[in-house]
């Protein structure tokens, strides 16, 4: 019985696509897809599920939501992209989360109360770090 095993990633030979700045639009992601030679988007149950050309890398510039009606799925497909590929996908912060990571430390000491806060959202938080 032969084992198979990866070659090691060279990622001078990889292609790059830059996404960033989403902001909860999914249709911004479709758009993007349609110009990539990188990206592409498959049909996946009710859904559509991004995927990475094998011989590409996705650097994510961070803010994948906030504004857009599609904030969580954007985020999912981005943790499942990067889970899929944990060596061709950068995920980075950007302003946005930096932003809001900054809020917390200006509210009053009474004010930060973790038990009324939705426990859904934390949890999906710490899912993603």
């Amino acid at each position: 019985m032969r084992m198979s095993v990866a070659a090691p990633l060279n990622a001078s030979a990889l292609r790059v696509v830059l996404l960033t700045d989403v902001e909860g639009n999914w249709q911004y992601v479709r758009n993007v897809v349609r110009q990539s030679s990188c990206l592409k988007l498959t049909e996946e149950g009710e859904g559509e599920t991004l995927e990475l050309e094998d011989d590409c890398m996705l650097v994510f510039g961070g803010d994948a939501g906030d504004k857009g009606g599609q904030t969580l799925q954007c985020y999912e497909q981005l943790v499942k992209l990067k889970k899929k590929h944990p060596d061709r996908v950068v995920l980075l912060v950007g302003n946005r989360y930096v932003n809001k990571m900054r809020f917390t430390s200006e509210l009053h000491d009474s004010s930060m109360n973790l038990h009324t806060m939705a426990k859904g959202v934390c949890n999906f938080i710490l899912d993603i770090i």
